[in-house]
């Protein structure tokens, strides 16, 4: 009997304690008249149009979504080319759920644009913006959060929480995203 106990509780304690959780990055051109165009991306990312925009916003979006991300650190990688230049707003994050007890939280570092890391895409370089760090040159939504992880720091973001930056594109240019992601919890309260 104490082994069935020992068993059970092993089982329990092993499931994961967060919600499933799935990279996106929502890509936004509007603003500057910049149109974005999928291209063929490696592995099982989603690259399309947003579906809950107007139909004459969609050729200044794209959504870049992955299947369940794991424990373990994975590079994502996605494409899209451009028509228009000015700058446009990556915001990274994980997919949406109705339920938002059930909108997963995800890792992200390492971003890397057309193979040459952003400035200060590794995030290591913060300022402090209403007594909380954020990456220089990226901004940090709602509870959305800096944190180290595995010895370099890496921002914690779920759907309504985000990490953002404002990307200058040239037109007529393709542009390959790159970047490291994990499965998350969500951060520690304040």
């Amino acid at each position: 009997m104490r082994y069935l106990f020992t068993i059970i509780a092993v089982f329990i304690c092993g499931v994961s304690v967060y919600a499933d959780s799935f990279f996106r990055c929502d890509l936004y051109g509007k603003s500057n008249g910049v149109k974005l165009i999928p291209t063929q991306n490696e592995g099982e990312l989603k690259t399309l149009p947003p579906s809950w925009l107007k139909e004459e916003d969609r050729v200044f979006s794209l959504t870049v979504s992955s299947p369940k991300l794991g424990d373990e650190w994975q590079t994502v990688k996605f494409s899209f080319k451009t028509e228009g230049e000015g700058a446009i707003a990556l915001n990274f994050m994980a997919q949406y759920s109705k339920d938002v007890q059930s909108r997963g939280w995800i890792l992200t570092k390492d971003i890397a644009v057309n193979g040459k890391m952003l400035p200060n895409g590794d995030l290591k370089k913060v300022t402090e913006r209403n007594g909380k760090p954020i990456p220089v040159g990226f901004n940090l939504s709602g509870t959305a959060r800096l944190i180290e992880e595995d010895g370099a720091p890496a921002a914690v973001v779920n759907h309504d929480n985000r990490l953002t930056h404002s990307l200058k594109v040239e037109a007529n240019t393709a542009y390959t995203i790159e970047l490291k992601v994990k499965a998350g919890t969500p951060p520690a309260k304040d």
